[in-house]
């Protein structure tokens, strides 16, 4: 398993002007990405001083093993480019970019950024979601998350507990980022007080195929995490999986009288990557 891998079970996002609370997230390490927003989690009259707030704790950040994130306005806008402008000099690990509906820009803003520096790109369109398998094949993207508010607006969609409406962009951004070779990020829970459904929630955007979920209030961190933690016989069969494949040393292995070759295997050992996460 590779020490480079970043997990993504929950991605943790706080206003960039309250900078006071995205350094208490990053110190209390419970998230695995803390997002610093500049976008949505910032009013128009605030993003100045919270573009500067931003810049000063990239040059600072406490020593965490969550990951610190930087939430740009949608590119090319201009309150974008005065974003990366502000970040340039001390480019983050990892920059969200919002309403992402062709790779066209993304090629620009990374050039940009740090060489280090990883996309993630939200897509919460329909013109995005027909464009998601390109999109996910961007260097430097990482990991696609679906913002389904915008994304059901956008289509004229009710939103309903259930979440049917918004199923097939859910699942076609799974298979996306699948064929890519990268990781999906699931909708938001709204409700942050009702852990009961945010854990229904998030436990069927991992069937699905998610790697994590965004979050908008630290108490959704425990809930989301147990929801993505593997049940005791994924890990035992992940286990046996991914020993037998060692053994065999590649091709098709058998485990429990069924045949098992590349692609489960990798799917063991996300599972084992999963379990040997803090919590």
């Amino acid at each position: 398993m590779s020490a480079a891998y970043q997990l993504k079970r929950s991605l943790l996002y706080s206003p960039a002007i309250r900078i006071d609370r995205v350094r208490k997230a990053l110190e209390a390490g419970q998230a695995d990405v803390v997002v610093a927003d500049l976008e949505d989690g910032t009013a128009p009259a605030d993003k100045p001083a919270a573009r500067e707030a931003v810049a000063h704790l990239l040059k600072d950040a406490p020593t965490s093993r969550t990951l610190l994130a930087v939430r740009v306005n949608a590119w090319p806008t201009p309150e974008a480019r005065a974003d990366v402008d502000a970040i340039q000099s001390r480019s983050p690990a990892l920059v969200v970019v919002p309403k992402v509906e062709s790779p066209a820009g993304l090629a620009e803003l990374s050039g940009r950024l740090g060489a280090a520096t990883r996309v993630y790109a939200q897509i919460e369109s329909a013109k995005g979601l027909l464009e998601a398998h390109r999109i996910a094949a961007t260097p430097r993207v990482e990991a696609l998350i679906f913002g389904a508010e915008d994304y059901a607006a956008n289509v004229g969609a009710i939103r309903t507990p259930e979440a049917t409406e918004v199923l097939y962009a859910r699942s076609h951004i799974v298979a996306c980022t699948a064929a890519a070779g990268i990781e999906a990020i699931d909708q938001i829970w709204a409700d942050y007080k009702d852990q009961a459904g945010l854990r229904r929630d998030a436990a069927f955007g991992a069937r699905l195929g998610y790697a994590g979920k965004q979050l908008i209030h630290p108490d959704q961190v425990a809930p989301t995490h147990e929801a993505y933690a593997p049940a005791a016989h994924e890990l035992d069969r992940a286990r046996r999986i991914v020993d037998a494949a060692e053994r065999a040393g590649g091709g098709v292995v058998v485990v429990d009288e069924r045949m098992i070759d590349r692609p489960l295997v990798e799917q063991a050992r996300r599972v084992l990557r999963r379990s040997q996460a803090p919590a």
